[in-house]
């Protein structure tokens, strides 16, 4: 894009009203003293074409603080597009804040075709811009401005081991880091959860099995028994004399239940139902239950009915239990005499041998069964014991497995975060020799690891930009301005105020430039010639003399 005229501009800051200014396509020149308007010149085609100021600000009072009630600040320019044809182009800020395109009124969205984007622009621009951003800004457009290049172009960066960690290409390495630091934390979690098991899992394994103990007694409990059985086999008398024993006892309580217990709580229940009787023969009217006056005869004939059923029913079952009890008494006084016949030498000794043997028989039976509950016991513990070791080295493997993982996508997020460098270099590479000089850096070598960071400087000749005197700044400046303007593609002119302190420019020669060089004692001037801005140059310095000679002479004197 060429900027050909400022056609005329209406209440912009300090220009004249109708100012105009043809603009050479390959270099012009405005030259003049401070306070010439030469930087408010170079800002007119910027905010006509975007409504931005030079410092990146579209908030800007354009208009002449000078004048009073200014309805309108208009400025209209001509330039030539990237495709040759010539537009017209006006902007009006205040009542009336419209841009016209060739007469007819647009949109800032439309206008964008000629700039495309604002920031390149800006930078494209106006040299000092760039340099003006925070770092990360700087860092931000460049990288969007470096040319892409392929998932397989940028797998390729990387070793022949580093290609095999990551096994494919990364589409997009922000998200797969992302992805991968989810990943590890999802195992972090379930490494926990394992060790968790493995901690509950501990007090189980270190406990201490105990022995099985041996019950070496078989053999004399088996003995015993053929003992024992050969006693009962050889003294039924002594056999039945036992059986008396438990025989007569069992009749005893059953005795002393029916005559003590049994027989007199009838007793007691006969003597209430007499007593009740009793009172109603003598006419005692009340009422058992609710304890009234009975007025109804039948009533008091079926109580008293009732009475003597309970009496009758109650002397029935006296009878049968006194009965019973004759019966348990006869058989207890039989069994008595028959134990009595029993109860002779021989069979007490008999007796007394088998309960021996059958006590011994009891407390070998009581050992061998404590011996196998043990034993039981040991089992379970031995075996709940093996089953935590079991679970504790399967916890571990589980985490030497998920520890490899974690390893492997660490290794992973740093290959990728490495391959986003990489990708940087190979794009500042691709953009060929546009930079002389002018090295950005992106990453740096760490010098006792080897490893590659992340890091963002500009360096001129080796050396860092905020070391740099201010001529070799400016030089910078033009370098990335000219940078971006091709990268880009806007193919903006370059507007370069201050190069007094430089005396030559290196850019791509299909730009147009715009100058604004200060010059003491002269006018504003636009120049096509440089010859003609030497001219002014000497004139000046003539002045500038002449002034240095009187002051010479003037102390002297």
């Amino acid at each position: 894009m060429i900027i050909k005229s400022i056609n005329k501009t209406v209440a912009y800051k300090g220009l004249p009203d109708g100012f105009h200014v043809n603009f050479d396509q390959d270099i012009t020149y405005i030259v003049g003293d401070n306070f010439q308007t030469k930087s408010t010149i170079l800002s007119v085609p910027l905010w006509v074409l975007t409504g931005y100021n030079m410092s990146g600000s579209n908030q800007e009072d354009v208009s002449d603080d000078t004048r009073n009630n200014v309805r309108n600040t208009i400025a209209e320019i001509t330039i030539i597009d990237n495709d040759g044809e010539e537009h017209i182009v006006s902007r009006s800020k205040g009542k009336n804040n419209i841009v016209l395109l060739d007469g007819v009124r647009t949109t800032k969205e439309y206008m964008t075709k000629f700039y495309k984007d604002i920031q390149f622009f800006l930078c494209a621009y106006n040299p000092y811009r760039f340099n003006s951003l925070k770092q990360a800004e700087q860092k931000e457009l460049l990288l969007r401005l470096l040319p892409a290049i392929s998932t397989d172009e940028a797998f390729k960066l990387l070793s022949k081991d580093e290609q095999q960690v990551i096994e494919n290409p990364i589409i997009d390495n922000t998200e797969y880091a992302k992805q991968k630091r989810a990943d590890i934390k999802e195992i972090t979690y379930e490494i926990q959860r394992l060790e968790g098991i493995k901690d509950n899992c501990l007090e189980t394994a270190l406990m201490i099995e105990d022995e099985e103990w041996k019950f070496d007694k078989e053999e004399l409990l088996k003995e015993l028994k053929q003992q024992y059985e050969q006693l009962l086999m050889g003294s039924n008398d002594a056999i039945n004399r036992e059986d008396l024993q438990i025989k007569i006892k069992r009749l005893t309580d059953a005795v002393n239940e029916a005559m003590k217990v049994d027989l007199v709580k009838a007793k007691e229940k006969k003597e209430k139902i007499q007593e009740k009787l009793s009172n109603k023969a003598l006419g005692n009217n009340i009422c058992p239950t609710c304890k009234q006056i009975m007025q109804n005869e039948a009533l008091k004939r079926a109580l008293e009915r009732q009475y003597k059923n309970e009496l009758e029913i109650l002397n029935n079952k006296m009878k049968e239990k006194k009965q019973e009890t004759k019966r348990y008494l006869k058989e207890l006084n039989e069994k008595k005499e028959l134990f009595d016949s029993l109860n002779t030498k021989e069979n007490i000794g008999l007796e007394t041998k088998r309960n021996q043997i059958k006590e011994q028989i009891k407390e070998l039976e009581k050992e061998k069964q404590n011996t196998e509950l043990h034993n039981q016991q040991a089992i379970s513990k031995k075996m709940s014991i093996k089953k935590a070791k079991e679970q504790i080295e399967k916890c571990e493997q589980e985490i030497e497995k998920l520890k490899q993982k974690i390893e492997l996508y660490t290794s992973q997020i740093k290959i990728s975060n490495k391959l986003k460098m990489l990708i940087i270099e190979e794009q500042v590479k691709q953009a060929g020799d546009l930079l002389k000089d002018v090295e950005i850096n992106f990453t740096r070598v760490d010098e006792e690891t080897g490893e590659l960071l992340d890091e963002y400087s500009i360096t001129y000749k080796g050396r860092e930009y905020n070391k740099l005197a201010q001529s070799e700044k400016m030089r910078v400046d033009i370098k990335m301005c000219d940078f971006i303007n091709t990268m880009s593609g806007i193919n903006t002119p370059m507007f370069i105020d201050d190069t007094e302190r430089i005396r030559d420019i290196t850019i791509n020669s299909g730009m147009q430039i715009i100058i604004a060089h200060y010059i003491k004692y002269s006018e504003l001037s636009i120049l096509y010639d440089y010859n003609e801005v030497l001219e002014i140059k000497k004139e000046s310095i003539e002045k500038q003399l002449a002034e240095d000679e009187e002051f010479i002479f003037l102390n002297v004197a």
